[in-house]
Order: C-alpha cells, then sequence, then structure tokens
C-alpha cells in the first residue's frame, strides 16, 4: 500500500501466507517494480525541481529579484557582449577597407606598364592582358579642334584624352554631321578608324562621337532618329568591349536655335534605343555667353573645358553634364543709376536677378544687359516691382533686361526698379 507521510511517499505491503500465496506474492513484486517504484521516482524528482524553483526565486529578497553581484555579472557580460559585436563590426569594416585599398593598388599596378607586376601578367598571359589605352574620336568641326592654335594638341577631344590619360586617335572631319552636312559623315568616320586600328581594336578604350550642329536641316526629317541610332549602334559593333559615348548637340556663345532643339531632341530619343551608348545631356550649353570663341567654334581655352567635361562624363558615368557658371552683366546705359543683379546659368536655365534706379520715368528703357550673350530675334516678357509696388513689364531678348512700361501705379522718376526672370532656351522662345 502507498500512503503520503511527511511530504514523502511510502509504501507497506504484507504478503498473504496461503497454499496458493506464493504466486499472487510474486505477481504484486512485479506490479511494484514495473508500475509503482517508477511513478514513485518520477513524483520524487518533481517535488525536487519545485522545492530548487521555490530558493532560486525567494532567496533572496522578493521573487524575480537577483543579487547585487549578479546584477554585476550580467551587466559586465552584456558589456562584453556589446564590445564584442562592436568589435566585429570594425574589423569587418578594417577588412573591406584593406581590400579595396590593395584591389586600387593591384589595378595601379597592373595599369603602369613599367610595374614589376604588370610585367609579371605580360610574361605569363601576354597579349590577352594588352591594355586600352586609345581614345576614338569622330564628328564635326568641334571634335576635330578647327580653330584651335594647334588641332592635333588643343582638340577637345585630345583634351579630354589627355584628361583620361589616353593615346587620341581623332577621326572627325570638319563641316560632317550624322545625317546633314559636308564629307564623311560620322559612321563613314567610323569605318576608317576600325580600319586603321584594326590590329589594335582590342586596345581602343573609349570611342567618343561629338557633333549635330551641321544636322539643322536635316533633324526634322523622317529618317535623322534612325541614322543617328545606326551610327551608335556602328560604333558598339566595330568596337566591342570599347566605352561608346555620345556628346549631342555641341553650340557656340547663342542661345540655342529651333533647329539645334531638334537636333537634340531627336539624337537623345535615338540614344536611349542604344543602352550600350552613354548619352551625355547638356553640351549644348556648355559655351552659353562665353567669350572664348572663335567665330562659333572654341578657341584653346574653351575646348579645353569642353573636353574637361567629357572627361568627367566618362569617369563618373553621368548622363548629364552641366557648366553652372555665373554670367556677366552690365548696366543698360544713361538713364540707369545704382544698378545691381546676378546671372547665374544652372542645369542649363537662366535664373537672373535686377535691380536698378530709373532717374527719368520717360528715359531710355534699357536696365541691363548680359556680355557676350547673343538676341534671340525674339523676346520674352517678365513682370517686376518697383520699391513702392509699382507693377512694371519688362521683356529679355536673350541679351537685354528692358522696361516695356508701367502697368499698376503711378509712374515717376527715380524709381527702383526689381524683377526675378527665369528663362529655359530649350522650352521658351
Amino acid at each position: 500500500m502507498v500512503a503520503p507521510i511527511g511530504g514523502r511517499l511510502r509504501f507497506h505491503f504484507r504478503i498473504i501466507p496461503a497454499a496458493g500465496s506464493a504466486l499472487l506474492s510474486w505477481l504484486m513484486l512485479v506490479l511494484l517494480f514495473v508500475v509503482v517504484f517508477p511513478v514513485i521516482y518520477r513524483m520524487e524528482v518533481l517535488m525536487v525541481d519545485q522545492i530548487v524553483d521555490r530558493k532560486t526565486v525567494a532567496i533572496p529578497g522578493p521573487v524575480g529579484d537577483i543579487t547585487p553581484q549578479a546584477r554585476q555579472a550580467r551587466d559586465e557580460a552584456e558589456r562584453a557582449s556589446e564590445a564584442a559585436r562592436t568589435s566585429e563590426k570594425q574589423a569587418r569594416a578594417y577588412a573591406q577597407q584593406a581590400g579595396e585599398r590593395s584591389d586600387t593598388a593591384t589595378a595601379k599596378l597592373i595599369g603602369d606598364d613599367a610595374s614589376k607586376t604588370r610585367t609579371a601578367l605580360d610574361s605569363w598571359y601576354g597579349d590577352l592582358l594588352a591594355r586600352r589605352s586609345i581614345l576614338v574620336s569622330v564628328g564635326d568641326s568641334y571634335m576635330a579642334g578647327f580653330r584651335t592654335s594647334n588641332p592635333a594638341m588643343s582638340s577637345m577631344a585630345r583634351r579630354c584624352a589627355d584628361a583620361l590619360g589616353l593615346e587620341c586617335r581623332n577621326y572627325a572631319v570638319a563641316g560632317s554631321g550624322m545625317l546633314g552636312g559636308t564629307g564623311d559623315r560620322f559612321k563613314v568616320q567610323l569605318d576608317h578608324a576600325a580600319s586603321a586600328l584594326a590590329a589594335d581594336l582590342g586596345r581602343v578604350s573609349v570611342v567618343l562621337i561629338g557633333g549635330g550642329r551641321n544636322d539643322g536641316s536635316v533633324a526634322s526629317q523622317a529618317g535623322y532618329q534612325e541614322a543617328v541610332r545606326s551610327t551608335l549602334q556602328h560604333a558598339v559593333d566595330l568596337f566591342p568591349g570599347a566605352h561608346v559615348v555620345f556628346v549631342p548637340a555641341m553650340w557656340d556663345a547663342s542661345w540655342p536655335s529651333n533647329d539645334l532643339r531638334h537636333v537634340y531632341a531627336k539624337a537623345m530619343e535615338a540614344a536611349v534605343l542604344v543602352p550600350a551608348v552613354q548619352a551625355v545631356r547638356g553640351a549644348w550649353s556648355w559655351g552659353i555667353a562665353d567669350p572664348g570663341y572663335m567665330d562659333i567654334h572654341p578657341g584653346d581655352e574653351l575646348s579645353g573645358i569642353f573636353g574637361q567635361l567629357m572627361a568627367s562624363a566618362i569617369l563618373h558615368g553621368g548622363d548629364t553634364v552641366w557648366r553652372d557658371r555665373e554670367l556677366a552683366l552690365t548696366a543698360g546705359g544713361s538713364n540707369v543709376e545704382q544698378f545691381g543683379g546676378t546671372a547665374v546659368l544652372s542645369h542649363g536655365v537662366l535664373h537672373a536677378r535686377i535691380r536698378a534706379n530709373r532717374p527719368q520715368a520717360q528715359g531710355a528703357n534699357l536696365i541691363c544687359r548680359i556680355e557676350h550673350a547673343a538676341t534671340l530675334g525674339v523676346w520674352t516678357t517678365f513682370v517686376g516691382l518697383t520699391d513702392d509696388n509699382l507693377v512694371w513689364q519688362g521683356k529679355f531678348d536673350g541679351r537685354d533686361f528692358s522696361r516695356i512700361g508701367d502697368i499698376f501705379g503711378a509712374s515717376g522718376d527715380h524709381k527702383n526698379y526689381n524683377a526675378q526672370i527665369v528663362y529655359h532656351p530649350l522650352v521658351t522662345v
């Protein structure tokens, strides 16, 4: 029989003395060992666990509390764990930096023909590691360097190649275009370049195609966009592995004409159809109001600037390169005093602020002008205020900011005229 005594289970049994009781006694013993004893053992273990649990949460202090020593040990463990995580992050960052520096150093050594690394690689792999060191240039007179002092040295194509550390092979022809102009068109120039460099095609790093101003008369034709697309694809096919870069619609110091707008729009539409080509937007604005032109062609200094802009686009992979800068403003004439203003070309858009005192209300209306800028042949209007809130209307013709007349308020002498003007040359005429 089993009975709890003093919080523990006890048992006792009695063997029945009888003639046939031996078998029964043995059966009871088997039952005790097989069933009862295991149950008693499991109950003992559960009770011990409960006692241990009660002691753990109850000693010392309230339930759920821990000793100061345990709390300190826990805090130290947490700090050590956080320090380990920080050290791991730092180690990974240092490893990444070390890998990048090692990669950069190795690439530099491979590119250095005089390095031992390069010599070893050449001895192992020979022509398989032929360095791409040539820039091929095609285009119109801008790319050819017409009007520079020494086209072979001062063309924008040569200046771009110099900035990239490449050898320039310039096949550009003055007066040519994608479809218009005279002389060998861009696609024919590409053929000439591929033929001349047949033994060195693997060394061509960049194929630079620039121009388009001679296409103004044909840009509105149905076949112009396809002519641009097929020329760009032809460059990709002729020079496998080279970086093909297209710089359309370079222009002079004047604002872009309607013909140039058509050239630019069709050229960019065609360029997106050849994903392997990097098309550089914004070149039409690089020379606006710049004094560095010889007629409509860049001189030495401006060609150098254009070449640097192209090299920047090639190095950084940008699809748009702007030449943001401040344009020079001068006061309009004898009827302007205390003139002040700024004109900034930003992303191809003109932002101007002007302020001037007009001594005579009925005197000359010219407020100011942008130096070296050309007129549009048309003008766009704007509205301004005087200091005493007289509303006045003005016009901008690409060079001059002039007063048309006063709209609201009393006109008078010695009024300060103020205005802010935004002019986007591709969308405003």
